[in-house]
C-alpha cells in the first residue's frame, strides 16, 4: 500500500493520492479550485473533473477528501437495468461550478463526471440508451441524470452537484418475440 501524502504537489492546491484495489482517495482543500484544474481519476476509469474557479464544500466534520469505492463490478440490485455502481463520498459534499457549462445543448451546473464501461458492463443493455444516475441502494432504484453516450470510446458524460452512490442505467435490448421463441423449438 501506497502513502497518501504527496510532498511534491503544490500547497495552494494540496491533494494526495491513493490508490487502492478498491477504489481512490484525494485530499481536496475545502473552498474554490484554485491553480487549475483537477481530475480525479479512479482505476476504474471514473474522472471527476473539478474546474478552475470551481467550489467543493463538505459536510461538517467530514474530512476534506473526495473518496471514490470502486466495488467489484457487478449488480447490486435486481434491477437488470442498472450496471457499474460507484460510490462517491463524503456523502453530502456539493459542488458549485464556477461557470454554466454545456452538454449537448443543455447548461449545466456542476462538475463533470465521466464514466467508463467495458462491453461486458451493458451486455443486453442499448447502448445509446444509458444514462448516468443517481442510485438509491435503500429502494434499489436510479434517477438518470442528462449523458452523453460516446459508444466508440465507452464513456459517458454528465454533470453532478453532490456526491452519493452514482451507476449507469439503460434499456434492455429486445429479445425475441414469443412467436420467435416458438420457432426455435419447431
Amino acid at each position: 500500500m501506497s502513502s497518501d501524502f504527496n510532498p511534491y504537489l503544490p500547497y495552494k492546491k494540496e491533494f494526495s493520492l491513493l490508490d487502492m484495489s478498491l477504489g481512490t482517495n484525494v485530499k481536496v482543500n475545502d473552498g474554490v479550485i484554485t491553480g487549475g484544474d483537477l481530475n480525479v481519476i479512479d482505476p476504474s476509469g471514473t474522472k471527476l473533473t473539478l474546474i478552475q474557479g470551481d467550489i467543493i464544500s463538505y459536510p461538517l466534520s467530514a474530512p476534506e477528501r473526495i473518496k471514490v469505492s470502486t466495488p467489484q463490478i457487478q449488480n447490486a440490485t435486481t434491477d437488470g437495468t442498472i450496471r457499474v455502481i460507484r460510490t462517491f463520498e463524503p456523502t453530502g459534499t456539493t459542488f458549485t461550478a464556477g461557470a454554466k457549462r454545456l452538454l449537448g445543448n443543455k447548461s449545466n451546473n456542476g462538475v463533470k463526471i465521466t464514466y467508463t464501461y467495458r462491453d461486458e458492463d451493458i451486455v443486453d443493455l442499448d447502448e445509446n440508451t444509458l444514462k448516468i444516475s443517481y442510485y438509491d441502494s435503500t429502494i434499489g432504484s436510479a434517477s438518470t441524470i442528462e449523458t452523453l453516450v460516446d459508444p466508440a470510446n465507452n464513456t459517458l458524460e454528465g454533470y453532478i452537484s453532490h456526491f452519493s452512490e452514482t451507476a449507469i442505467k439503460g434499456t434492455p435490448l429486445p429479445g425475441p418475440s414469443a412467436l420467435e421463441n416458438w420457432n426455435l423449438y419447431e
